[in-house]
């Protein structure tokens, strides 16, 4: 037993290493320097009364005793500092001056007056059951450190009263452990002066205190919007933050935030802000809710004359740390606006004047197209009404495969089919009127002759197309004209393609062009009624045609019919 309290303060004095321990791994940019003091003073403080406790002799008591007088000079100095620093108190330069200067004096006090008899007239080493102990009478100037910590205590007090006074200066967690710390060791200091105990418990007090630093580090990290920020980037006075924790408390924020949101500063912290107490606090909770949903990060609201922009991220304790919070960085961004409006204005202006162009030209298209039809059928008798009606049935196929998602038409793919079918038949103004106009069966060399025509077709197309409409219109007219004779099982022309490597325009037009062509009435043919048209079309999917092609047909079918009955 006779070591039972040196195990005690041997303990005291691991823990607070630990705590000092953890504290430099968790990789905190800024520093603190009160806390970092504390934690090193307090493993130096334990480990005295450690060797106090096992001293053999009475100078190696007195040493230690020494060390501990650490602990009784500057750390309640520390702390009275550190209060005031955590609760946004801020202490004048002289002031700490005074207090250090004090704090040495103090000191001095104590190691140079064991010698001369001022401070301990005598002092004696002794062994008890739980180790060794010193036995002091006061000297003259004793009561000097009583005068000193009593003052440090009083200064403490009103430190915590002030902040209990202002719930906005600091976190109420911090706050009560604070109190409770300070509270149970004067209680435990008082104890042992008035009652005369030999052994000291205020160590046990160090172990909690230094877990109790070491953990509200990150909590009080998150009430300094500096820290907050000096983790993501550097801080700027032309920007406000403003920080808010997982759950949507207010932390803290910058003194830019408060010029730009009044009424900010007046917030209590570690609590939900009331809309009724700040109605711009709805704003920055929406903006929350769509940051955590992945649907914005960025917003705008209007103060006056000026726009500020509000950009929210995650901020973490430390580069490597766990998420703490929400944090807001807010930038006058008027300049920006306005700039974007005139550059918006311009912009619509252009492309307005761009849409008439673009609709002029399309406009003269129309007409060249329109005009070599006419040309055609003047020569073919069939070809030109033959455009108009494909044209419409086109429509009628891309409506359906668009309602039902067959072929995974967007938009813009849709409406381009719909444009280039006029397009497919313009290479038969190359073909002679021998050929064109032929009311019986070709030969074998007539039609190798009209098998030209797609090549012809596609060749048209890029002359009256290419570098005036967009490159992706382009490309459907062209292999609308070029490959709309091609067949699915590779038996068509002009190069043979088979399957999907008919593009899908193509194997569109090919139905709407065969289809016309059955029930209507040729120079070489009567035209077909809609019921044969119908088997002889479902008879050739997916040999003739895409089979993909079978359902959009069969459901084209009625308004095909109407169609064509509404042209009598």
């Amino acid at each position: 037993m006779i070591f039972s309290f040196a195990y005690i303060y041997l303990a005291v004095f691991v823990i607070c290493i630990a705590a000092l321990i953890y504290m430099s791994l968790r990789n905190y940019k800024n520093i603190d320097i009160y806390y970092w003091t504390l934690l090193l003073f307090l493993p130096v403080s334990s480990i005295g009364y450690f060797a106090r406790n096992i001293a053999t002799t009475q100078e190696a008591a007195i040493v230690a005793n020494d060390l501990i007088y650490l602990d009784g000079t500057f750390m309640p100095a520390i702390v009275l500092l550190s209060t005031m620093h955590d609760f946004k108190i801020k202490a004048p330069k002289i002031l700490k001056i005074a207090v250090y200067v004090v704090s040495f004096l103090h000191l001095g006090l104590v190691w140079l007056g064991t010698s001369n008899g001022l401070y301990y007239k005598s002092v004696k080493l002794q062994f008890g059951p739980y180790g060794s102990f010193l036995t002091t009478e006061p000297g003259p100037l004793r009561f000097l450190h009583y005068v000193y910590i009593v003052s440090i205590i009083l200064g403490i007090l009103a430190v915590l009263i002030y902040a209990w006074k202002h719930p906005e200066k600091c976190a109420r967690g911090t706050l009560l452990t604070y109190t409770i710390l300070v509270g149970s060791s004067s209680a435990i200091y008082g104890a042992q002066v008035f009652g005369n105990m030999n052994y000291e418990l205020l160590p046990i007090v160090y172990a909690f205190s230094s877990w109790f630093l070491a953990l509200s580090y990150g909590r009080n990290f998150s009430h300094n919007i500096e820290d907050i920020v000096s983790t993501i980037h550097d801080i700027g006075s032309i920007h406000g933050y403003v920080a808010f924790d997982l759950h949507k408390k207010y932390l803290c924020a910058n003194g830019m935030a408060f010029s730009i949101i009044p009424g900010l500063e007046w917030q209590s912290l570690d609590k939900k802000i009331d809309e009724k107490n700040l109605p711009e606090i709805d704003f920055f909770y929406q903006m929350i809710e769509k940051f955590e949903e992945g649907t914005s990060d960025t917003d705008f609201t209007k103060v006056g004359e000026k726009t500020y922009k509000y950009q929210v991220s995650y901020f973490y304790e430390s580069k490597k740390g766990a998420t703490k919070g929400f944090l807001f960085e807010i930038s006058d961004d008027t300049k920006n606006r306005h700039y974007l409006e005139f550059v918006n204005n311009y912009n619509e202006t252009l492309s307005n004047a761009i849409k008439s162009q673009t609709a002029n030209i399309r406009a003269i298209q129309s007409k060249v197209v329109l005009g070599l039809s006419d040309m055609i059928e003047s020569r073919d008798q069939n070809t030109g009404s033959h455009v108009k009606r494909t044209s419409d049935i086109i429509q009628i196929l891309v409506d359906v495969m668009s309602e039902k998602g067959i072929g995974s038409l967007n938009r813009v793919l849709a409406d381009d089919i719909i444009r280039a079918a006029p397009m497919h038949d313009l290479g038969k103004i190359s073909i002679d009127n021998s050929i064109l106009c032929k009311p019986g069966k070709l030969t074998d060399e007539e039609y190798a002759i009209m098998k030209t025509h797609p090549v012809k077709s596609g060749e048209i197309v890029l002359a009256i197309l290419k570098g005036v409409e967009e490159s992706h219109f382009v490309s459907v007219a062209y292999n609308v004209a070029r490959y709309h004779h091609e067949r699915w099982d590779g038996n068509g022309y002009p190069e043979g393609l088979a399957g999907n490597d008919i593009p899908l325009e193509a194997r569109v037009m090919a139905v709407a062009d065969v289809y016309d062509a059955l029930v209507s009435k040729r120079c070489y043919k009567e035209p077909m009624s809609f019921k044969q048209a119908y088997t002889v079309m479902m008879a050739n999917m997916g040999t003739q045609f895409d089979p993909m092609m079978e359902s959009v047909f069969m459901m084209a079918s009625p308004r095909l019919e109407a169609y064509y009955k509404s042209l009598d």
